[in-house]
């Protein structure tokens, strides 16, 4: 039940994008294509300039539930984000840790291996 908020501030802004994606897709099919290149290039050079202008309008404008909503959303992300920061600084030092004791029991069964060609040798003769 702790692991609930990340999930609803991920699941909220998966909500988010995809409305986003789907008012451009209902925005594109609204505009009308253009036929040449240069006209093309114009309307995209118009639409970004366009854009600019409506984001910073949006934001502006927004009722207050929304932006307090914005607020939270970003909060949940950035806990969810240094939780699993936290979790990957976690399994990093968990490997670097298993590394470093493969590495000492490599090592002493090199050793255990060399002391026992080195007695068994001197017990033959």
């Amino acid at each position: 039940m702790d692991n609930l908020g990340p999930l609803i501030g991920v699941g909220l802004s998966l909500l988010v994008l995809g409305w986003v994606i789907f008012r451009l897709i209902i925005r594109r099919g609204q505009r009308p294509r253009s036929t040449s290149p240069q006209q093309q290039l114009v309307d995209v050079k118009r639409e970004f300039d366009n854009r600019g202008a409506r984001g910073e309008r949006a934001l502006r404008d927004a009722p207050a539930d929304i932006l307090r909503w914005q607020v939270e959303v970003n909060e949940h992300l950035r806990d969810a984000r240094g939780d699993l920061d936290t979790k990957i600084q976690l399994l990093a030092a968990t490997v670097r840790l298993a590394d470093q004791r493969i590495a000492e029991l490599k090592r002493l069964v090199g050793a255990a291996e060399q002391e026992l060609e080195r007695t068994g040798s001197e017990t033959v003769e």
